[in-house]
């Protein structure tokens, strides 16, 4: 039984998301998963009042520009479609903010494949800002952080994780989204971080951890790292640090924080690690 049944990719009009598209696809094909390309950017005749603009004769025009942005990035996914691997899908809806788009699709998927929004790059059209963030606090569902310009070069089944652990829900949650890949794993570098609880009785630790992930099949190496106390941002690079030593190809962690209207706040170590990752992040709120 496969574990990943559909893999989510946020699409704009960029070329990264060519290769956005094409790691998603060979992500899937180790796992006979399908692959939906979701079009994720604000259209102009959302994001402007028009109203107020020449008394809204801009909007047709307005309406012309988002047709042709949306026109564009579906040519890149069949340009990134072509070869072996699944077919992809096609998701846009133009009448609805991205945020919900993303959102929506996700409770039917198993994993998303997102990248920190390239603000040095025109030719995305408007992606929101929060959208990575938004997506990751009320999807339900994994995401895959791809770091910018890594899309390429990522690998689709890791052969090294890091898992940074703490006894939270969060943290539960990430360690259970390995499992399509516990069997292939040859070393997952374990990050344990000093706190309350740990090692007492009911509380797991790194051998009921250890315990889990035998019982799932990993057969590779672990090893145990202890995470001295950081102030919640340098946690964040610490984690990457370990990471780049390691030779860990993707990191895994908790994604910790809350929303409000219009407004996500996340703890220091998630902020430091989605404002500049260093290695594919798989996250999960």
């Amino acid at each position: 039984m496969n574990l990943l049944a559909q893999v989510l990719v946020h699409v704009d009009a960029s070329e990264r998301s060519v290769a956005r598209v094409r790691f998603a696809r060979a992500l899937a094909a180790t796992q006979g998963a399908g692959v939906t390309a979701v079009y994720g950017v604000m259209p102009l005749s959302m994001a402007v009042n028009a109203d107020v603009l020449d008394g809204g004769s801009l909007m047709p025009s307005l309406v012309d520009l988002d047709v042709e942005q949306c026109r564009r990035a579906r040519l890149r996914v069949e340009d990134a479609s072509v070869g072996p691997g699944p077919a992809v899908a096609w998701l846009a809806d133009e009448t609805a903010s991205p945020h919900r788009v993303m959102v929506r699709a996700a409770w039917a998927a198993d994993l998303l494949v997102m990248s920190p929004r390239d603000e040095a790059d025109p030719t995305a059209g408007l992606v929101p800002a929060d959208l990575l963030s938004s997506t990751l606090v009320h999807a339900g569902r994994p995401v895959l952080v791809l770091p910018a310009g890594s899309e390429a070069t990522a690998p689709p089944a890791p052969r090294r994780l890091m898992l940074a652990w703490k006894p939270t829900r969060e943290a539960a949650r990430a360690l259970a989204a390995t499992l399509p890949w516990l069997t292939v794993l040859e070393r997952i570098d374990l990050v344990a971080e000093p706190a309350a609880g740990i090692g007492e009785p009911g509380w797991p630790g790194p051998v009921q951890l250890e315990h889990w992930l035998r019982g799932h099949g990993f057969a590779g190496t672990l090893v145990l790292h202890r995470l001295a106390p950081h102030v919640p941002a340098e946690a964040g690079d610490r984690l990457q640090e370990l990471a780049a030593r390691a030779g860990a190809q993707w990191l895994v962690m908790g994604c910790y924080g809350h929303s409000r209207p219009r407004e996500w706040l996340f703890g220091g170590a998630t902020r430091s690690v989605l404002r500049q990752p260093g290695l594919p992040v798989l996250m999960v709120h």
